[in-house]
């Protein structure tokens, strides 16, 4: 005989059961851990970013002190222009990614301009998104610490709260502060979902600091911010905004840095089939330029690939378009290359005429009214020599 109710256990179960089923269907398990998971950018994507970066320092002084020692309350050390854009093309295997990205950077250094540098690079993509460089690159400058690391700023991995819709917590997280610079810290995340764009702020929490090393200083960390804005439809970062804020004593004195960047997509669009062919030829041809590069080519060599994939490639308005910079990125580093193999060439020549002569033998009269002959005085001993005079 069936009991007129069911079983208190047995309702808990149903209950629960029902609940988990329900989220399911509202929620779309499983949900995303990674922000990276809501990251898929398509196959012949082609995006244009724009990154602007500020470095101040300011003395630990209130204004009027500043002012009553003549100089403004604060400068701006360096700011940092960045243009970029990239084009995903499929791998060598199924789950490989290529990307071919053009770069130009813009710095100002104590408000004077350095030279625009332009750049042309190649990475491969696996399933987790992490991105390297399929051929060399030289060394970037030196501020670039403060500046979004590219193209992993593309995919960040900060953890997720399991509620996309709307959430509010704090926990302990390992961030990134400036260039390799980690520290771990109490963070507050905030996430807000709108129509088709997820916002995640990510924050030091309020009242807390903490102490990091930086350019071998140790700082005390004040504040630090990262706001990502994500685009759901199209599964790419749509803004990124970073402010920090750390405290260094140097000498008698403390000053408080302040690094601010942001990072905004201009455009995002899936190439048309005949725009992807044209720029899977220039892909090959970029790649086969940067690996001539790599292997200390001929620099005539080099240039004439270069030549030939602007002739072939780069020629029409809608080619020039869509590869806005590449040539200029191209030359600019088969100008450095060649600069390099100058150096090398006069390195070698002045090591082997080291080895192989000596150094010219001259007599001259010494303090005492004496002759010295170089040569002899100076015979199995290092030698500065310093030459002056009255004019």
């Amino acid at each position: 005989m069936m009991p007129n109710r069911i079983p208190k256990p047995t309702r808990f179960f149903v209950l629960k059961c029902a609940l988990v089923f329900f989220g399911a269907l509202r929620l779309g398990l499983p949900a995303p851990s990674k922000a990276d998971e809501l990251l898929a950018p398509a196959l012949g994507q082609h995006a244009v970013y724009e990154v602007n970066a500020r470095i101040s320092e300011e003395p630990e002084t209130s204004p009027l002190e500043a002012a009553q020692e003549g100089k403004a309350p604060g400068k701006t050390l360096a700011e940092r222009s960045t243009n970029f854009s990239y084009i995903l093309f499929p791998g060598r295997s199924e789950s490989e990614r290529r990307m071919l990205l053009l770069r130009s950077v813009a710095i100002r250094v104590n408000d004077l301009p350095l030279p625009a540098t332009n750049e042309a690079l190649v990475y491969s993509m696996g399933k987790d998104s992490e991105a390297t460089l399929s051929a060399d690159t030289p060394e970037e400058p030196r501020v670039s610490a403060y500046e979004l690391h590219l193209p992993s700023a593309l995919f960040p991995k900060f953890d997720l709260p399991g509620q996309l819709e709307r959430a509010t917590g704090s926990r302990e997280e390992e961030v990134k502060i400036l260039g390799g610079v980690a520290a771990r810290l109490p963070v507050e995340v905030n996430v807000e979902k709108a129509g088709s764009t997820l916002k995640v702020v990510r924050r030091l929490k309020a009242g807390k600091t903490a102490r990091v090393d930086f350019e071998g200083s140790s700082s005390t960390l004040e504040a630090w911010s990262e706001t990502h804005v994500i685009d759901l439809e199209r599964k790419v970062v749509a803004e990124v905004r970073r402010e920090i804020k750390f405290l260094t004593e140097r000498g008698q004195r403390k000053y408080r840095t302040i690094a601010t960047h942001e990072l905004k997509a201009r455009k995002v669009r899936l190439l048309d089939p005949a725009e992807r062919e044209r720029a899977a030829v220039v892909l090959e041809g970029v790649a086969s330029i940067l690996d001539d590069f790599r292997a200390k080519k001929p620099p005539r060599d080099i240039y004439a690939k270069i030549q030939l994939l602007q002739d072939r490639s780069l020629k029409d308005g809608d080619s020039a378009k869509l590869f806005s910079g590449l040539s200029e990125a191209l030359l600019f580093r088969f100008a450095m290359y060649r600069q390099g193999l100058e150096a090398e060439a006069r390195g070698r020549k002045v090591g082997s005429a080291a080895k192989e002569e000596d150094a010219p033998d001259f007599t001259l009269e010494g303090l005492d009214g004496k002759s010295v002959s170089f040569r002899q005085a100076t015979r199995g001993k290092v030698v500065l020599l310093t030459f002056w005079g009255y004019g």
